[in-house]
């Protein structure tokens, strides 16, 4: 079974408690075109997105319910109102049952999310405790504090700067210790890079 830290149960439960909050929002952090293949370290955005996924479902067919539920009572009220008045309480009673059932089915959700014993305790990385926490998407994750400011840029590695020069391939480690050794020259104070 896969660890799940605080954070990311959090999240999940509020997909389904605020579902129409975090739908635009995920959707472009994980289809962002500049997303990085990175590890997100503090959040999994997989997991949050599955729960989404769920909790979408059950709200499709619980409006989907209501939704037949009006319309069959809307044709039958409509051939004799003051006979078949009973028919549209009925419905009304009918579809405030149906959001009750839909309110506790999402509660006991969340609290199976919440509940669950597969938590790591925030000690899933050496940064899971310091003040800033780096993301390896275009923006800071959900869910980690305040965001401050947001920058990104792409740099296409194998176009040349110049035509005429050759092109020298870059790996993803050697550009890693090139960034980190050059940020550690500027000799900031508390500055870890993990």
């Amino acid at each position: 079974m896969s660890i799940t830290n605080r954070t990311t149960k959090l999240l999940m439960s509020a997909t389904h408690l605020y579902p129409n909050d975090f739908k635009e929002d995920l959707r472009e952090r994980l289809s962002h075109p500049y997303k990085s293949p990175t590890p997100e370290f503090g959040i999994d955005l997989k997991k949050i997105h599955q729960e989404m996924e769920e909790s979408k479902s059950r709200h499709f067919k619980k409006s989907t319910f209501i939704f037949i539920t009006a319309l069959i009572t809307f044709f039958i009220f409509i051939e004799d109102p003051e006979d078949n008045w009973i028919v549209l309480i009925s419905a009304l009673l009918l579809t405030s049952v149906s959001e009750f059932i839909y309110r506790q089915s999402v509660k006991e959700k969340t609290r199976r999310i919440l509940a669950d014993e597969h938590d790591d305790g925030g000690t899933e990385n050496a940064t899971n405790n310091k003040n800033i926490m780096i993301s390896g998407g275009y923006s800071p994750f959900v869910g980690a504090g305040i965001d401050l400011d947001s920058w990104s840029f792409t740099v296409n590695t194998k176009k040349a700067e110049n035509e005429k020069k050759p092109v020298k391939p870059v790996s993803v480690t050697e550009l890693h210790k090139q960034l980190k050794e050059r940020l550690l020259s500027l000799e900031f104070d508390n500055m870890e890079i993990a």
